[in-house]
């Protein structure tokens, strides 16, 4: 079990510390922006769309007012709406932690290989490893509405603190095999909210952190 940390206290803390990379990122112009790590990006349709790579782990980029977390394997596509916004998240590869910025009239795409999404200001996780058949998918909170691949059906996932599925090479969903979140933390989904100026819209068993991540979060 992990420490006992209440959320508002470990927030306040995780805020006041990103403060001055918050300016940093309000004067910087640029569409998409590296605050950890190394990305290559390239840019097309006119800067709307991108192609992104990321080249080493615990990498943050902040587009707009959504915020993402990667692996050294991801790679994906983005395409941004007149707002700056994500508009279209396609995963080809790795992992992503993504924080997007909520509103009611908000309906992006999220693309995996093996199924289809459409969400609004949710925070999920998604793992696309073509070693294996399966894609991994975790809604820490918010909704995300599935369409299967193959058949077309639609599957909702709706919750206030972490939901997971495995969706295989046809589309179909499964539980995965894992008692805990898989391969991301509480605390690093507070740091993705923090850096575009929110906190997690979650609800927290006992109003405490369940999962900590192992190791050092980034230094901003």
């Amino acid at each position: 079990m992990c420490p006992d940390l209440s959320r508002r206290k470990f927030g306040q803390f995780l805020a006041a510390s990103l403060l001055l990379p918050l300016s940093a990122v309000a004067q910087d112009n640029e569409a998409i922006r590296t605050l950890h790590g190394q990305l290559d990006i390239d840019y097309f349709k006119a800067n709307k769309a991108a192609q992104l790579a990321a080249k080493e782990n615990q990498t943050i980029i902040v587009i707009g007012e959504d915020a993402l977390l990667t692996d050294a394997s991801f790679k994906g596509e983005i395409t941004l709406n007149d707002e700056g916004l994500i508009e279209r998240l396609k995963i080809v590869s790795g992992q992503v932690l993504a924080a997007f910025k909520p509103r009611n009239d908000r309906q992006s795409e999220l693309i995996l290989p093996n199924a289809t999404a459409s969400i609004r200001g949710t925070g999920f996780y998604a793992n696309v490893n073509h070693t294996y058949d399966s894609d991994y998918l975790c809604c820490c909170y918010g909704r995300m509405v599935f369409e299967n691949a193959t058949t077309g059906e639609a599957q909702e996932l709706h919750n206030r603190y972490h939901t997971a599925v495995m969706i295989n090479d046809v589309g179909d969903f499964a539980k995965p095999p894992y008692d805990a979140p898989y391969g991301h933390y509480d605390d690093e989904v507070i740091m993705l909210e923090a850096v575009v100026g929110r906190e997690p819209h979650w609800q927290l068993p006992d109003d405490k952190l369940q999962f900590l991540a192992p190791y050092s979060l980034p230094k901003i």
